[in-house]
C-alpha cells in the first residue's frame, strides 16, 4: 500500500512539475514577444528622432550659410 501511495505521488509530481515547465516557457515566450515589441517601438522612435536631428542640422548648416552669404555681401557692398 505505501509504495503504492509512493508511486501515485512521484506521478503527481511528474504531472505538476510538467504543467509548471510548460506554463514557465509559455510566460516566458509571452514575456519575449512582449520584448520584441517594445524593441521595435524603441528603435522606430529612435530612427524618428535621428530623422528629425538630421533634419535640423540640415537647416543649420543652411542657415550658416545664408548668413554667410548675407555677411559677404553686405561686407562686398560697403567696399
Amino acid at each position: 500500500m505505501r509504495r503504492k501511495l509512493k508511486i501515485n505521488f512521484q506521478i503527481y509530481e511528474n504531472i505538476v512539475d510538467n504543467i509548471y515547465i510548460k506554463m514557465t516557457k509559455e510566460t516566458m515566450e509571452k514575456d519575449k514577444l512582449q520584448i520584441e515589441k517594445q524593441l521595435l517601438e524603441i528603435e522606430s522612435q529612435i530612427k524618428q528622432h535621428n530623422q528629425q536631428n538630421q533634419n535640423n542640422d540640415q537647416q543649420v548648416i543652411k542657415d550658416i550659410i545664408n548668413y554667410r552669404e548675407f555677411y559677404q555681401i553686405n561686407e562686398f557692398a560697403q567696399k
